[in-house]
């Protein structure tokens, strides 16, 4: 009897992400737990979201430079984390928080810091708006 493949339902609706490129991430699990870095990549899929993180979750790679056997050198490369084992630093508290969207007194959007413990800090204020008078979205 054929085994039937179910769907993937996605991890959140689109347009939903709450981690950008420069933010200052903090690892929640794993080995390197507790350890901050900088986002270099995200990785917008939305069954498997994943994020590439400055330092952290580093794998080696071989990388053949001639037809020899021994023609190799080898380089660490930063390895995808799940987007859920990563939050977002908080900068006044050093902790990782939730975020969302608020306006700044000048116009623009940033995200915020939001829940029990939060100092309501700007966590990021690069966020280009699509259309300034619907809330605010990333592309």
């Amino acid at each position: 009897m054929p085994q039937v493949m179910r769907a993937i339902r996605p991890m959140f609706k689109s347009g939903r992400w709450r981690i950008f490129r420069d933010d200052i991430v903090v690892l929640r699990s794993g080995p390197e737990k507790g350890q901050t870095g900088r986002v270099l990549e995200v990785l917008k899929d939305d069954r498997v979201p994943q994020v590439l993180v400055e330092g952290l979750n580093l794998r080696k790679k071989k990388i053949y430079n001639g037809e020899g056997v021994e023609d190799f050198f080898v380089v660490s490369m930063e390895a995808p984390i799940h987007y859920s084992q990563v939050g977002v630093l908080d900068p006044t508290t050093n902790r990782p928080v939730r975020t969302g969207f608020r306006y700044l007194s000048d116009g623009n959007a940033g995200s915020a810091s939001e829940g029990n413990g939060s100092a309501l800090a700007i966590v990021n204020t690069s966020i280009p708006i699509a259309n300034p008078g619907k809330s605010p979205t990333r592309r």
